[in-house]
């Protein structure tokens, strides 16, 4: 992303600004010229602001002093004040002004008209972060891309936009900013392939992965999605004009069950390339995300199960065959109920792991995670399953291994209680392509 030449940010036209893609925060924003430091002296204490020090905290200082930054403009212009927590310790006090004081930047985009590369203008809500702590700072970014659900409640009210899907929709030139189409390649996958497969976020009715052939309809390969997942709203209910209503604020996806799917005849070298293999030639093994409750003794009481029945049909939660895994590619782990962790380590890799990620598992690097498959079996829209099978590798093994063991670092991690919302990571973003079509209105969207 770059900021406009034409642009009267003084001293700040034509940079390159680096954004990564979270879909676990709303809000968009960049740093603020001469932002300060936020620190606490514990975890329970109130952040305050400091300067960057050289002496005390070099490597922070340092990277604060390369960051791009954006001019503050007029302080009177600032509509408010908020902070920005994320689960990883950061922590952002960003400022939101109101409209009038917009960011003109520039995209990288495809014009398709002429098949050629252009970049296109879009005005952004000036948020700034006018201090961050070093957790953020040391990230090798400049702010962040907030792609949570539209409506998702920022740090900032609804008066004023404050979010990049709101600045979609308040642009002429964008016709369908309610279809988003997300790929995100391994940074191993974009090595082997030498830059030409690229990450990419498409708004509209476009394919932008569509592959030039001569014997399919209408010229070319088109990508071939599953049967569609809803996105589910959170348990809590808000009031809107009297009326109570379920808020949608993550992606939230309902997760059935997790299989892994190892080869019957695997093959002999990790270097020998990995053969076609049809549904017969694997053995499955398959960790339920809700396991079954044992029976209590009652099998024969008709009115207890009819009791039972009557408040499974009266109660408006979710199936309780699965649970909600949030998409969020601002995560660099998957967190995973408790038990679901320790039947993974037991039946996956045959570990008897009751203490499971107090330190992390631990894997054999003799398991040929890439010779592996991995199905997820998610809840469908109208009750069906819908199954997408990937390479296990990308989600079972993390870019880390144990320094004593030489085993492989498992990027999953136990949550709990397990009655919470669960959080699905980078891992599971970068196994395949995403669309997402949303069925609200363009103008006035509302949280």
């Amino acid at each position: 992303m770059r900021v406009s030449p034409e642009a009267e940010d003084v001293g700040v036209a034509g940079l390159k600004y680096r954004l990564p893609i979270d879909t676990g925060a709303s809000t968009i924003w960049f740093y603020q010229r001469r932002f300060a430091r936020l620190t606490r002296n514990s975890d329970n204490a109130p952040f305050i602001m400091t300067t960057w020090d050289e002496h005390e905290h070099p490597d922070s200082a340092r990277m604060a002093a390369k960051k791009p930054t954006i001019p503050p403009e007029d302080d009177t212009g600032i509509d408010s004040i908020a902070m920005e927590r994320y689960a990883d310790g950061g922590a952002v006090s960003l400022c939101r002004w109101v409209p009038g004081y917009e960011i003109e930047a520039l995209l990288p985009s495809w014009d398709w008209a002429r098949g050629e590369k252009k970049l296109a203008p879009l005005p952004i809500p000036r948020v700034l972060a006018s201090a961050a702590n070093d957790v953020v700072v040391r990230q090798p970014l400049d702010g962040n891309l907030g792609l949570a659900v539209p409506g998702e409640p920022s740090p900032f009210d609804a008066e004023h936009p404050s979010t990049f899907f709101e600045a979609l929709c308040n642009d002429e030139h964008v016709d369908e900013p309610k279809r988003l189409t997300i790929r995100l390649i391994h940074p191993e996958i974009v090595f082997l392939c030498n830059n030409r497969a690229q990450s990419y976020l498409c708004y509209g009715d476009y394919w932008a992965s569509a592959i030039a052939a001569q014997f399919i309809e209408h010229g070319k390969r088109v990508p071939d999605f599953t049967p569609r997942i809803p996105v589910l709203p959170t348990v809590e209910r808000k009031t809107v004009n009297g009326r109570s209503i379920q808020v949608f604020s993550k992606w939230a996806l309902p997760l059935a069950s997790i299989t892994l799917l190892v080869p019957k005849h695997p093959r002999t070298e990790k270097s020998s390339k990995i053969p076609w293999r049809g549904k017969d030639d694997w053995v499955a093994v398959t960790i339920n995300m809700c396991p079954e409750k044992p029976q209590d003794g009652n099998e024969g009481d008709s009115d207890s199960n009819n009791e039972t029945a009557k408040e499974r049909e009266d109660s408006d939660s979710e199936s309780v065959r699965s649970i909600r895994v949030i998409l969020d590619t601002g995560s660099t782990h998957s967190v995973l109920p408790a038990t679901v962790c320790q039947e993974m380590a037991l039946q996956w890799f045959g570990i008897d792991s009751t203490t499971y990620m107090d330190t992390g598992l631990q894997i054999p690097s003799t398991l040929d995670l890439d010779d592996c498959d991995l199905v997820f079996t998610f809840e469908g829209v109208g009750g069906t399953e819908v199954e997408y099978q990937c390479t296990a590798s990308r989600f079972l093994r993390s870019p880390w291994c144990s320094p004593q063991t030489g085993a492989w670092v498992v990027p999953i991690i136990a949550q709990m209680p397990e009655d919470t919302v669960v959080a699905g990571g980078q891992p599971e973003f970068i196994l395949g392509l995403v669309r997402s079509t949303l069925t609200l209105p363009k103008k006035g969207i509302g949280r």
